[in-house]
Parts: C-alpha cells; sequence; structure tokens
C-alpha cells in the first residue's frame, strides 16, 4: 500500500507525465530527490510501465476506432495472440473472460481497412464468436488517479 505523498506523486504524474520535478515536490512537500528516487524506484519496479502520450487518431487521418470480441477453439487461442500482438492497427489487447477470449481496440484509417482486418482473421481463423462496437464518441479515457479529482 502507498501513503497519501506517494499518491499524489502517481497521480500528477497520470495527470501529465511531462511534469516538473520540482512541481511535483511543491504539491507533495517532498524534497526534488525524494522525489526522482521514488519515480526511479516505481518505474524499475514496474509500477510505472512507460511514459506516453494520448493521441487524437482522427487528427491524424485514422477515422475508425473499434472494439472487438473475439472467441476461438481452445487449440487457436495461442495462434491467434500471436496473429494480434503483429497486427500494428491494434491498440490493445487484452485476454479476458465471459466468453470471449480476446477484447482488441483497432484503429483504422477507415471502414475499409477495418473490414479487411475483419476478414483477415475470419479467413485464418475458425471463429465461435465475434463482435464488433464502433467508437462514436470518445467520453472519458485515462482518467483514473489522474491528478484532477482526487
Amino acid at each position: 500500500m502507498i501513503g497519501i505523498k506517494e499518491f499524489r506523486i502517481l497521480s500528477n504524474l497520470r495527470h501529465n507525465s511531462r511534469e516538473k520535478l520540482t512541481s511535483i515536490a511543491k504539491t507533495t512537500n517532498m524534497p526534488v530527490s525524494t522525489v526522482f528516487d521514488k519515480i526511479r524506484r516505481y518505474e524499475e519496479n514496474s509500477i510505472i510501465k512507460r511514459h506516453i502520450s494520448l493521441l487524437d487518431f482522427s487528427k491524424l487521418g485514422y477515422e475508425v476506432d473499434v472494439c472487438i470480441l473475439l472467441k476461438v477453439e481452445k487449440e487457436e487461442r495461442e495462434k491467434l495472440r500471436e496473429f494480434l500482438n503483429g497486427k500494428e492497427c491494434l491498440n490493445s489487447i487484452f485476454k479476458i473472460s465471459n466468453g470471449y477470449d480476446f477484447f482488441v481496440e483497432g484503429i483504422f484509417k477507415d471502414m475499409q481497412h477495418q473490414q479487411d482486418f475483419i476478414d483477415e482473421v475470419e479467413e485464418n481463423f475458425t471463429l465461435i464468436r465475434n463482435d464488433v462496437f464502433y467508437i462514436v464518441n470518445e467520453m472519458k479515457r485515462e482518467e483514473f488517479l489522474n491528478g484532477k479529482n482526487n
């Protein structure tokens, strides 16, 4: 379990991963060196996995954002996992339960590219179930522990 000051460090980084150490030190009432050491320890222990930027993919020409649920025969799961991991169009891949094997988020230039991906999956694997959900409007993303409301 982490203390309130450590929580504030992580919360500041979730809100803005480029926040200056001096600013974080002020909000947590900790020396800059302590903040630096704690962040480094979080990185070493994989509490902080990586620092990334959230992009508006539509402004880059990727208009279709979909969530896809997939279920295949048990014998095909590992092969499908490897296939999915090799696809650059997939932003996130999760192994899930409750009737499906994988939940993937795909980012595509247009509907045709998205359909080409689905066709490729269907050609290479025996799908028991697959459901595609189109993201119409992103209402909230990466807000948990982001420093705004904590």
